[in-house]
């Protein structure tokens, strides 16, 4: 929020009046209730529509201290609601969906990631992994209490956030792919990886990603990374880059707002490379992916619905990783039959099977809300 008052993001998919852009409008009057905080250098596009500000907060210890504010304004938010929406995993989520329930206002659920899995990661450190089997439970809880449910993913996420038995259930992801392939697939010049991903937290995993570049340097000594996004752990990586003895090797190219602009980058790609230590159904690589840049990923999320065994590895395994970077670095052809198969994996993203289901999902939502 800036001086003036103004909500502002720097997440397209937030942006203007993105938010709500994807909720039946005509049926329903979408309120956006998010974290917020005064920023005089706030930078991001305006938000449209109506909005509530709630506490922010950043990280685990600073979620538990101002619990009892969040609590407060979340249940002032839910006040008056037909239909509260919410995403899981979160906190906001959780506190939300519980002031609904004590209300009698029907939930719906969108699971877009595993909340055990960021925190057996240890992205949230030594607390995060002992809290982890209560914060598992409790996203669980809040799932088993919606009334609809929409998963990002096809079977991984509802194997581990399984939904009430009555609940109605959808299943597809937020991404749209390009409509042809763009790669060209270009053998010449030095391999380059591509990565993108936010570094607010290191859960993406471009610290392990950076340690297998410095360990396959020695037989592709031109090979280069470039990573994609912005966020508060950006002074480590530049550190972990400088520590594997290739900082020259490494270009951040810090938030891109334009699709474009993240198209153009992967169009270039000799590889692209997810290192992920938990995801849930994986934007960046299903955008790579469907334009034909050849992809591996760590085992996470949705990640094995999308690739097959042989592009995958076990998430923080730097040894592995590095083993199947060398495998197809030495290998045109493989990467050829990648580009091939994440190509046709990512045709059920495509616009006009998107919205068949969203249609579906919106539907289900102006039922919920008893018609607006």
């Amino acid at each position: 929020m800036d001086a003036a008052g103004r909500f502002l993001s720097e997440d397209p998919g937030v942006n203007g009046c993105a938010w709500a852009r994807e909720l039946p409008g005509d049926s329903l009057s979408p309120v956006l209730a998010a974290r917020a905080r005064l920023d005089d250098d706030s930078a991001g596009s305006p938000l449209s529509g109506e909005t509530i500000a709630l506490p922010h907060y950043i990280g685990l210890r600073q979620s538990v201290l101002r619990l009892p504010a969040t609590w407060a304004a979340v249940r002032r938010s839910v006040g008056g609601a037909d239909l509260v929406l919410v995403k899981v995993p979160g906190v906001l989520g959780t506190l939300a969906t519980l002031s609904a329930r004590r209300r009698g206002i029907p939930v719906a659920a969108e699971v877009v990631g595993d909340a055990e899995g960021v925190l057996r990661s240890g992205a949230l450190g030594a607390a995060g992994r002992l809290l982890r089997p209560v914060v598992g439970m409790v996203t669980r809880l809040v799932v088993r209490r919606a009334r609809a449910v929409r998963y990002v993913t096809e079977r991984e996420l509802q194997r581990r956030y399984p939904p009430a038995p009555h609940a109605e259930v959808a299943s597809f992801s937020d991404v749209v792919i390009a409509d042809e392939p763009r790669w060209k697939g270009t053998e010449d010049g030095a391999p380059h990886l591509v990565s993108v991903g936010s570094v607010d937290q290191l859960y993406k995993g471009h610290h392990h990603l950076i340690e297998a570049l410095g360990r396959i340097r020695d037989e592709f000594p031109t090979v280069t990374l470039t990573v994609v996004g912005s966020g508060r752990r950006m002074p480590f990586l530049h550190e972990t880059a400088r520590e594997q003895g290739v900082p020259d090797a490494v270009r951040f190219t810090g938030y891109l707002g334009d699709p474009a602009e993240v198209e153009a980058v992967l169009a270039e790609a000799t590889l692209f490379v997810l290192p992920s230590l938990t995801e849930g159904m994986p934007r960046a690589l299903i955008e790579a992916m469907a334009i034909g840049v050849p992809a591996i990923a760590s085992r996470v999320g949705g990640v094995p619905e999308l690739l097959p065994p042989s592009a995958t590895f076990d998430p923080g395994d730097v040894t592995a990783m590095t083993r199947l970077l060398r495998e197809l670095l030495r290998s045109p052809e493989r990467r050829r039959e990648l580009s091939t198969a994440g190509i046709a994996a990512t045709r059920r993203f495509s616009p006009s099977a998107r919205a068949a289901a969203l249609a579906d999902w919106q539907r289900t939502l102006i039922g919920l809300a008893g018609g607006g």
